[in-house]
């Protein structure tokens, strides 16, 4: 069983509810979504008729008469019964006060036994769809509600793509992606060699150079280390030695400007200056071709430049 909620009044609240057979609706709405039109909404027929009027109409069931009493109630009768029940035999409040009837069920009016005051007046499908299309009445609710737009477009795209043509295309696109992976490792394969044939040549140039040394495990590093020992040997001081550096620094300090803590570490002197000295003294690193940092009162001094 499958409910829903009628309208909302002006203060937002509903007084009318509608049950229908929830397994009969879904299967309606699912075959009318398989042939591309699913419907935005569901109206109930009986909320498409105003209080106190009647419906003569014809259906796959065969015909019947459908009518709301006063208080807005609905019910049908198949004809048969209806017949034997007709608007003057009704109890009073279930008496419908016009009878409607659609043009294919104008024949069957013979059939029923209508008072003289009761004039039935001809109701054409279109104006039948129109009310439909003008009640707020919606019986996709709850699990029955349209899915969202994206949901739907999302459904669609995956029925597209399940389509032969588009397989077709996930197939090309697919091996393309692969061509290219393949194409990619490959060379980074290739990188990958020149790279070690590189440091295989860099370890045998290092040790050619250093026949002293056992292993080569940082060739840059060990060849420094040696060229730094060998001018220690012969008395001649490292580009990055502390007399070389400090040299340079007085240089380019400005004149009258005394350090006030100096640090030395892995080639880098760094001087500690009062006031802005160390800004001015970066300032003449450039031209002296000297590399230079200044960081607030500190000066860093490299090697040349």
């Amino acid at each position: 069983m499958h409910l829903a909620v009628g309208p909302a009044r002006a203060d937002g609240g509903s007084d009318l509810a509608c049950a229908v057979q929830g397994a009969a609706l879904q299967q309606a709405v699912s075959d009318l979504a398989a042939a591309g039109v699913e419907p935005q909404q569901v109206v109930p027929e009986a909320a498409l008729l105003a209080p106190g009027e009647a419906l003569l109409q014809t259906t796959a069931q065969g015909p019947r008469l459908l009518w709301r009493d006063a208080q807005g109630e609905a019910a049908w009768l198949p004809l048969i019964l209806a017949a034997s029940a007709a608007p003057q035999a009704l109890p009073l409040p279930v008496t419908p006060e016009h009878l409607l009837v659609q043009e294919q069920a104008r024949p069957l009016l013979s059939r029923l036994d209508l008072p003289q005051s009761l004039e039935p007046a001809a109701l054409p499908e279109s104006d039948w769809l129109a009310r439909a299309a003008q009640s707020g009445w919606n019986l996709r609710q709850f699990d029955l509600a349209p899915k969202h737009a994206i949901s739907r477009g999302w459904s669609g795209v995956m029925a597209q793509l399940a389509t032969p043509a588009w397989r077709r295309a996930g197939w090309l696109f697919g091996l393309l992606a692969v061509v290219q992976l393949v194409g990619m490792n490959a060379a980074a394969f290739k990188l990958s060699r020149q790279e070690s044939a590189l440091q295989t040549q860099i370890d045998a140039t290092a040790t050619e150079a250093l026949p002293g040394v056992p292993a080569i495990l940082d060739a840059r590093l060990q060849v420094q280390r040696a060229l730094n020992d060998a001018r220690l040997r012969t008395g001649r001081p490292g580009d990055g030695d502390l007399d070389v550096l400090m040299g340079r620094a007085s240089a380019v300090l400005p004149p009258g400007v005394s350090p006030t803590a100096l640090q030395f570490n892995s080639g880098q002197l760094q001087i500690t200056l009062p006031g802005d000295a160390a800004a001015q003294a970066a300032v003449r690193c450039a031209p002296a071709g000297l590399r230079c940092a200044a960081q607030g009162e500190v000066l860093t001094v490299g090697g040349a430049a």
